[in-house]
């Protein structure tokens, strides 16, 4: 029997996760901060195309969407990330980085070592349960 192995995440489905998640427009100024991309760039990404300056950072940002409303989801038995209000969090929360003391969730996403960072505790604490 042939092993089927995942299909790769695009980065179209990565830009929707990050979209979805936090109920924002794909091109809007929000996900330009979130992302870095500029709004022509990431409506060349919605439309199919790649850019490869921007993979790594969406692709991270993404993965901590997609398992933050998993562990959310799993915690409280419901879409959490639908019950609450995402976008409010990424407004006026706080979380405490390594190197940079305390930041909103909109810089500490915006930033990728930061970002890599969140979705590295993300794994460690949702590990731990």
């Amino acid at each position: 029997m042939p092993v089927l192995l995942p299909r790769p995440i695009s980065q179209r489905e990565d830009l929707q996760a990050i979209s979805s998640f936090f109920e924002i427009a794909p091109t809007g100024k929000e996900m330009v901060r979130i992302t870095g991309a500029s709004p022509s760039i990431l409506g060349r990404i919605v439309q199919g195309e790649e850019s490869d300056k921007y993979r790594p950072h969406m692709a991270r940002v993404a993965a901590f969407c997609r398992e933050l409303q998993e562990a959310l989801a799993n915690m409280t038995g419901s879409d959490a990330a639908q019950d609450e209000s995402m976008r409010g969090w990424l407004y006026a929360g706080k979380v405490q980085t390594t190197h940079y003391g305390v930041q909103t969730p909109w810089d500490a996403l915006a930033n990728s070592e930061m970002a890599q960072e969140a979705l590295h505790e993300l794994r460690r604490s949702v590990g731990s349960l």
